[in-house]
């Protein structure tokens, strides 16, 4: 059996919540953490898909689909009422689910948002079951290059038109509610 490794990031755009989920074999993380950092410029700690022009974004899609992962983006509409918070843990909660029923180990690793972080374990543990064995940790965006990926796919299906086209079906996208 192998494991699995899945990287999450979040975007927010005016109406939706946005949680991507980039899932890899554990054997082939080594090669997509070098590729992921050979996407760096000069003088960058790590890629940060808004914070790159027009230019730029057009010429990483390539390079992220040249890379060995698979991607889901899992969408929350906003409604009256609804917080991020509640957003977030809807789109957490299908991430979970759907990772473990590919019936292989995971582990699971999310973008740190600091003070916020322990809002996350309560849904995780509501949603995992007992098999396959699920673990995860929240780290520093700019210490895991493969956390990069899924900010960016994130970024491009948030974006949608053209960018989210660009993609194909490379990412495959749910809409949680």
């Amino acid at each position: 059996m192998t494991e699995l490794l899945a990287y999450v990031d979040e975007s927010e755009r005016p109406g939706r919540y946005l949680l991507s989920c980039v899932v890899i074999d554990r054997a082939d993380a080594g090669r997509a953490r070098s590729a992921a950092r050979g996407l760096l410029l000069p003088g960058q700690r790590r890629l940060h898909f808004h914070s790159e022009s027009d230019r730029r974004q057009r010429s990483l899609v390539a390079d992220l689909l040249a890379i060995d992962a698979s991607a889901s983006v899992f969408v929350c509409r906003s409604a009256p009422g609804r917080r991020t918070a509640q957003a977030r843990a809807a789109c957490l909660a299908a991430i979970v689910v759907d990772l473990q029923s590919t019936g292989e180990p995971i582990r699971l690793t999310l973008e740190s948002r600091h003070n916020q972080d322990a809002d996350d374990h309560p849904v995780i543990w509501a949603a995992r079951r007992p098999t396959p064995p699920l673990t995860y940790e929240h780290v520093s965006g700019a210490g895991e290059p493969l956390v990069w990926l899924a900010d960016a796919y994130a970024w491009l299906v948030g974006a949608g038109g053209d960018w989210q086209r660009r993609l194909g079906r490379s990412v495959r996208v749910v809409d949680v509610g």
